[in-house]
């Protein structure tokens, strides 16, 4: 869903799915750190991160520039 909203530069969204990955972190559980964190997931829940409402200008995550190595 992020990288729809995304695409379609849906702020409202992003800012909402900036919301729910901040208060899944905020539950500060191991098991669910495991998984939001995994390769699967992790460029998602950085990109996510970039969305918050109260930051006026939102940063592009390396994911979206094409040109990303770990």
């Amino acid at each position: 869903m992020f990288r729809m909203c995304e695409d379609l530069e849906n702020l409202y969204d992003l800012h909402m799915i900036f919301k729910l990955v901040e208060g899944i972190i905020l539950l500060n559980s191991p098991s669910i750190f495991d998984k939001i964190f995994s390769d699967e997931f992790i460029l998602d829940i950085i990109g996510a991160l970039e969305y918050d409402p109260e930051v006026p200008r939102v940063q592009r995550h390396l994911a979206s520039q094409g040109s990303c190595s770990f």
